[in-house]
């Protein structure tokens, strides 16, 4: 790479930067990432002076996507997605830095490389936000409905063989459920004296019944009781794989394998929840 190149990633953190800064509700955390995109419009401009072409840009469509990020998953989780690309420029650096004999130029590189990391770092330790102090507890939601109620929904379906049935009887299970895993987190955190009982119990019921109302939805616009299923399953797939991203960004972990974890949860209590409503169907001779 060359100091075009260099230029052209720096210009475009600090474009991300100055665009989060604008839509950052949070005064104290707007003053922070302004600090930040100081940082980055200062390397910038070091870059641009050794560049031979001094015009750069940035896809606006690459801005809105960070912005989405930020109001969907927080803003933690954003930074953390660019502090792994800071991470990956810093190593960059150190290769370029490699090909230089120049004393000052080294010096300022080496400086640049010190603190390229560090500011992400710095940024994440600083912010406290709920979603990520309690992130255990909208885990336990999420995982706890999917796992559940996926389950719940397999065997209605074999059982009942309606859909309006299956979707009602779902939904009464989801929302006992989720009463009850509130209490549960609630009570835990109140004893456990890390969390705030009450937000405890408020997003991991909560979690829970946006994933119930969420597996629930196809019984309720298709016709076919196993077109609903499939539509389940693809709901399912897409609510693992978001929490497992979150997850694995957060707490910088492998995505696949927090992915495959959850998969093979689901999958096996599914495939209980099958033979538990053949079952069911065969010994009692219900079918509705």
């Amino acid at each position: 790479m060359d100091p075009y190149d260099f230029a052209a990633r720096q210009y475009r953190d600090y474009c991300i930067y100055k665009a989060l800064a604008k839509i950052e509700p949070e005064e104290s955390f707007r003053a922070m990432i302004e600090k930040v995109t100081r940082y980055e419009h200062e390397d910038f401009l070091f870059w641009r002076n050794l560049s031979p072409n001094k015009k750069f840009r940035v896809g606006k469509i690459e801005i809105w996507f960070f912005q989405f990020l930020r109001k969907v998953f927080g803003l933690i989780f954003t930074i953390k997605i660019l502090q792994r690309r800071a991470r990956k420029t810093a190593e960059l650096y150190k290769k370029y830095l490699a090909q230089s004999r120049d004393s000052d130029f080294r010096r300022h590189i080496g400086e640049m490389i010190a603190h390229e990391a560090l500011h992400e770092d710095g940024l994440v330790a600083e912010l406290k936000e709920d979603r990520v102090t309690f992130l255990s507890s909208i885990v336990l939601g999420l995982n706890d409905g999917l796992v559940e109620l996926t389950g719940a929904l397999v065997g209605f379906s074999f059982a009942l063989e309606d859909r309006v049935l299956i979707a009602e009887a779902g939904f009464i299970t989801g929302v006992a459920a989720s009463l009850s895993m509130a209490s549960s987190a609630y009570m835990q955190a109140r004893y456990g004296g890390e969390k705030d009982p009450k937000k405890a119990g408020v997003y991991t019921g909560a979690a829970y019944i946006i994933v119930v109302l969420m597996l629930v939805a196809p019984f309720f616009i298709f016709e076919e009781v196993f077109v609903s299923l499939a539509a389940m399953f693809g709901v399912a797939f897409l609510i693992i794989n978001a929490m497992s991203l979150f997850g694995a960004v957060l707490l910088e972990r492998n995505f696949l394998r927090q992915a495959g974890e959850l998969f093979i949860a689901s999958i096996g209590v599914g495939a209980v929840a099958f033979i538990i409503g053949i079952l069911f169907r065969f010994f009692s001779g219900v079918a509705v």
